[in-house]
């Protein structure tokens, strides 16, 4: 059976799904498995079910992207849509329901979270020097220290992400990952 390492953004998304009527394949696929999230992504998902329950006021942005052909940044304006802010029910549903997965008791999505330790804090140093080329955070590689350190022999845990700079920084060292959105 798989083994599956959720980093935050595909927790997140994860708790999404099963809170939904929604279908998806990969994420039907990754609950075949076995799926994990770190201690660290524990922490890091109340910050993220927050965000949602504030909410977000949208508005106009300048786009700072350089175009590759001239050269030039873009400076067109877009609109972020606005997000809407959860009521106190909603939040509540969606910090029971983490809590309910993260502690096991979650018939839809059955879960373990998994300690941090000196070894994992040891591979997540060796890790992090890819983030000054691929863009990824010091907790990113925090979450592959914990699947490499709970890797069983010859079979390595898939670690499960919607960050590019972390899919980008796995790349480079052949590191197995899938792509959630």
């Amino acid at each position: 059976m798989k083994k599956y390492l959720l980093d935050t953004n595909a927790y997140f998304a994860l708790l999404k799904y099963v809170s939904s009527d929604d279908n998806n394949e990969i994420i039907d696929d990754i609950l075949k498995g076995e799926c994990y999230i770190s201690r660290i992504t524990r922490i890091e998902i109340i910050s993220v079910i927050g965000k949602y329950a504030r909410g977000s006021g949208g508005g106009v942005e300048v786009c700072d992207r350089i175009h590759e052909e001239s050269g030039q940044i873009c400076g067109k304006r877009f609109t972020v849509p606005k997000r809407k802010r959860w009521n106190q029910a909603k939040l509540r549903d969606w910090l029971k329901l983490e809590k309910e997965v993260s502690s096991g008791k979650n018939c839809l999505l059955n879960l373990k979270v998994l300690e941090m330790n000196s070894e994992v804090l040891a591979e997540a140093e060796k890790f992090i020097q890819y983030a000054l080329t691929y863009n990824f955070k010091s907790m990113d590689a925090v979450v592959l220290g914990t699947a490499k350190v709970n890797s069983s022999d010859g079979e390595m845990m898939i670690v499960v992400t919607a960050d590019k700079g972390l899919k980008a920084g796995m790349n480079q060292i052949n590191y197995p990952h899938i792509s959630i959105t």
